[in-house]
């Protein structure tokens, strides 16, 4: 019985959403949670700001040798440390505004040294111009491979289950 929760369990963590809307990135004991406006949803035909929200053991950015560097798939498309007038920084806060010029895959790394070296790296999507969410409201949406993919093995486990407790009679 306890076999078949399990098998049932991990069959239903499969349909957990892949991607959240405010992502947490740790190094150690601290972390900070990044989140984009608008509507988490980044786009090329408005400039988007990107906020990050320190936690645990994080410097008093104020006082961090820190900086931010946005990249794309082949080079550095902004960079800012602290003390430059387009990073807005408070103890435990950041955030900068930036329009990206193409779709793509972006990458934002946050990096600091002070009191220790520390390194955060968040994966961006620009996937619409204008960064409206995707038709289901924003939420990630699963290719029908992958969809099927997740049925099969949702099933599997479901008839795993069933042949345990089977057996078991």
């Amino acid at each position: 019985m306890k076999t078949s929760l399990i098998l049932l369990g991990l069959g239903l963590a499969l349909f957990i959403p892949l991607a959240s809307a405010h992502e947490l990135q740790t190094d150690g004991s601290m972390g900070a949670v990044m989140h984009i406006d608008p509507n988490d949803n980044p786009g090329t035909n408005a400039t988007s700001t990107f906020e990050l929200i320190f936690q645990g053991d994080a410097p008093d950015l104020t006082k961090c040798d820190c900086h931010v560097v946005l990249k794309d798939a082949t080079s550095t498309i902004y960079f800012a440390k602290v003390g430059d007038p387009d990073l807005e920084v408070t103890p435990k806060n950041m955030t900068f505004a930036y329009r990206f010029p193409v779709l793509g895959a972006y990458s934002l790394t946050v990096m600091g040294t002070d009191p220790k070296p520390f390194s955060l790296t968040y994966n961006i999507s620009v996937a619409t111009p204008d960064g409206s969410p995707d038709d289901d409201g924003g939420t990630m949406q699963m290719s029908p491979l992958v969809h099927s993919i997740h049925l099969g093995l949702f099933a599997l486990m479901i008839g795993g289950a069933v042949y345990i407790i089977l057996r078991k009679e």
